[in-house]
């Protein structure tokens, strides 16, 4: 069994040439809508380019938008509470793995690690505590 034809054999009744019709005017219609927008937005630009009202303008929009996103940061960034406890572990564990290597490297003493920290981070302040001490007991 064949398929059926798609349009009718013989002449085109008026209302199949109005169809057509109609459809050809649709397609153009639709071609011609978007070079329009497309030649609106171009002078929309090109009349901003040339204008320093406008480019004033968007750089003090543009301008204010930053300093909100930045004010927002900054809120946030103050708001946010400090995890002492965080610090004062990690603190810790950096303490524990120099004690483990200093185990492991007996001639190593505190003041050689010091010392590295001061050559790699720059002179820490003074230490009120191991001023105070004798020498014997540092």
């Amino acid at each position: 069994m064949a398929r059926p034809p798609k349009f009718k054999k013989g002449p085109m009744s008026a209302a199949e040439r109005m169809r057509r019709y109609r459809a050809r005017q649709k397609e153009i219609k639709i071609v011609n809508d978007a070079t329009l927008t497309q030649a609106r937005n171009r002078r929309k630009r090109l009349t901003n380019e040339r204008n320093p009202l406008a480019q004033w303008r968007h750089a003090a929009i543009n301008a204010q938008l930053q300093v909100s996103v930045l004010e927002n940061r900054l809120h946030a960034y103050e708001q946010a509470p400090l995890n002492l406890d965080r610090r004062a572990s990690a603190a810790d564990e950096l303490a524990r793995q120099i004690a483990e290597f200093m185990r492991e490297c007996p001639g190593l003493t505190i003041e050689d690690v010091r010392n590295a920290i001061d050559r790699r981070f720059g002179l820490s302040p003074p230490n009120p505590i191991a001023e105070t001490l004798p020498a014997s007991a540092r």
